[in-house]
């Protein structure tokens, strides 16, 4: 097995222990192989990252294979020429198959002499470029492997994190994200996301965050997934019920606006959840709260002066008079109001008022 091989079957080490999971599997274009498959290649990329050996190498063989595939990776430090040598003390250049086994940190090469697989201790790393142009990194260390993949103009595209396990169904998916960029024929050196897909399936939650054209988050949503109770359950060839399908559940929401130099003008998270039905007893409704903080920037002061909103009620105020005197004013219920004012980094003045009459003022030293 060369490491290309690797690069298209590393999806066999996500098992499917969810719908979900298998949803996103399959979504990855994992074909419906027996376990007996699965686990042949499982062990055949285990023995390649080094995680196990083969049943035929030696009992004090230690080396991983040098792959034959060209990785358009130069070698870090000088190490483009291999007389150079290693440059850190300790390691080795691995080449034709002489490892040194005792070696704290191994680099493997290619016939064009180019990096492939980097290894220290317990962690790997390794390169990869596909016929079309695409890169892939892949890191291992100890049971966390995360692949990384880029395009011919090192956009990334896509990262995915699993925890290995001693069999397919003993690995999953942590983390996976995906990246989507402005819709042309080539993306141009210097664009940047315009949405981001991050999904944790053992979790069984997502965060979708869509990006402005200067790159800024200007909507993030996150929701999570559960049993659809109201789908029909059909049953399968055996009598038993199939697996309920997942539906998403939103559970917050946060959108930001941005102006022309890249400054956050707003910010308003909502956040949505079930609350008593007071109609209805016993039952929930669904229900939301908002927060909302508002900025603008002036020249008194460097730092911008704030209002911040619950449910679209003033709620706290912060005004600058100068970059060292500003004004803090809290809105509570029942016509209650806190001013503050402030000094040099101190507290000077603070008077309580009650539907516009002042009730209280205080002077501080």
């Amino acid at each position: 097995m060369n490491f290309a091989e690797v690069v298209f079957f590393m999806y066999l080490l996500f098992p499917v222990v969810t719908p979900l999971q298998r949803q996103i599997a399959y979504a990855f274009g994992k074909p419906e192989l027996t376990q007996k498959e699965e686990d042949e290649k499982i062990t055949g990329i285990r023995v390649y990252l080094g995680l196990e050996r083969a049943k035929t190498e030696a009992a004090d063989q230690t080396e991983l294979p040098v792959d034959s595939g060209e990785a358009d990776v130069p070698l870090p430090g000088g190490l483009e020429n291999p007389e150079f040598g290693p440059q850190s003390e300790g390691s080795v250049l691995a080449q034709e198959g002489n490892v040194a086994a005792d070696a704290a940190e191994k680099q493997y090469v290619n016939s064009q002499n180019r990096l492939r697989l980097f290894e220290y201790g317990e962690e790997q790393l390794s390169f990869n470029q596909t016929a079309q142009g695409q890169r892939s990194i892949v890191s291992v260390n100890k049971d966390v492997v995360t692949r990384r993949q880029y395009d011919d103009a090192y956009h990334i595209l896509n990262t995915i994190v699993w925890k290995n396990g001693a069999t397919t169904k003993g690995s999953i998916i942590v983390k996976k994200i995906t990246y989507t960029y402005p819709q042309n024929e080539k993306i141009a050196n210097d664009a940047k996301p315009v949405f981001v897909v991050e999904e944790r399936p053992v979790e069984k939650k997502l965060m979708e965050t869509t990006f402005d054209s200067s790159g800024n988050p200007v909507l993030v949503v996150y929701s999570h997934f559960e049993d659809d109770k109201d789908a029909v359950v059909a049953k399968k060839d055996d009598g038993s019920d199939e697996v309920l399908p997942q539906k998403k559940v939103i559970d917050k929401k946060t959108a930001r606006s941005f102006n022309a130099e890249n400054k956050l003008l707003a910010e308003e998270e909502t956040v949505y959840y079930e609350e008593n039905d007071p109609l209805r007893y016993g039952k929930k409704r669904p229900a939301t709260v908002t927060r909302k903080n508002v900025y603008a920037y002036t020249l008194k002061s460097d730092v911008p002066d704030f209002k911040f909103y619950e449910n679209n009620v003033l709620r706290m105020a912060t005004v600058y008079h100068n970059k060292d005197e500003y004004e803090n004013t809290m809105y509570f219920d029942g016509g209650y109001v806190v001013k503050a004012t402030y000094a040099h980094g101190r507290k000077i003045m603070e008077i309580l008022y009650q539907n516009g009459s002042e009730l209280k003022r205080q002077k501080f030293e």
